[in-house]
């Protein structure tokens, strides 16, 4: 049975992020799908790995450099009406919500969002998994009625062997350092969602069910409490580095190495070791 994807790169997103989604879609797709890449701007090309028996076609709208949603849901409702896919996917940016919300009301398609994985049937039925109830449980939803299934994709935030990840607790002062001490380090910065929400980070280091998933080989945790929200983005990490005054937060019950001191004053005692021994040779 021939399925047809249509994949839609929102503007909020980086390329690169963009094709790892794509190649994804297209080794999880059946033989002989057809699949339609759509991309924002003016770019007619990107170099999608796939394999054999997949037929990947790319294009490009220039009217999503518009970032209006009204303008680009218009114009993905015609390109659906006319191409008739049976799976419509959009990564889980801000804006991919937002577009996809648009098409599911103006179309009256269902809409499931911030899948975590998810696979296809041999009678075509996209098969949704998302984390459910606080993600304690994963659900696997399937689109009854209707012919097409549309869904948001929870996305890994660009490859990073290590994050320096700060909380609420980390403070003003503690993301200053915990970003310094990222970059010495070869990592990313991350950020619960408390910390996000208090303007200390901004929304892409978000990690966590409404945020980005990581799996980095370290995972450094400053003053997280440990939310399960926040567990559900990055405990598939190799290492948990947590660090919290709060002996009792539940970060600890999955951290790998504890530290229960202040946030800020740890990152600077961990600069103040990385400059030592990078002026030694040591690093």
């Amino acid at each position: 049975m021939k399925t047809r994807w249509l994949i839609i790169k929102p503007p909020d997103m980086q390329e690169k992020v963009f094709i790892g989604l794509s190649a994804r879609v297209c080794g999880k797709s059946p033989e002989d799908a057809q699949i339609c890449v759509l991309l924002t701007g003016k770019k007619e090309k990107v170099d999608i790995p796939y394999p054999e028996g997949v037929r990947v076609s790319v294009h490009s709208d220039p009217v999503f450099t518009s970032h209006d949603i009204s303008l680009m849901g218009a114009s993905l409702e015609k390109r659906i009406r006319e191409r008739e896919p049976d799976v419509i996917l959009f990564p889980a940016t801000e804006e991919g919500k937002q577009i996809a919300a648009w098409l599911a009301g103006r179309m009256g398609i269902g809409l499931t969002a911030d899948l975590t994985d998810f696979y296809m049937d041999e009678n075509g039925i996209l098969h949704q998994i998302r984390m459910a109830y606080g993600a304690s449980l994963q659900a696997e939803i399937v689109t009854c009625a209707g012919r097409i299934q549309m869904a948001t994709i929870k996305m890994e935030r660009e490859k990073a062997d290590i994050v320096v990840a700060g909380g609420l607790g980390a403070g003003k002062e503690g993301f200053a350092l915990l970003e310094e001490l990222a970059r010495l380090l070869g990592g990313k910065l991350g950020a619960s969602r408390a910390a996000v929400d208090a303007g200390l980070a901004p929304f892409s280091c978000q990690i966590g069910q409404s945020g980005n998933y990581v799996n980095p080989k370290i995972y450094f945790a400053f003053g997280i409490s440990g939310a399960v929200q926040h567990l559900a983005g990055m405990k598939g990490s190799g290492k948990i580095v947590a660090v919290n005054t709060d002996e009792r937060a539940l970060i600890f019950d999955y951290a790998d190495y504890k530290i229960c001191h202040d946030a800020a004053d740890t990152a600077r005692m961990m600069l103040a070791c990385l400059k030592d021994a990078r002026a030694d040779g040591l690093c």
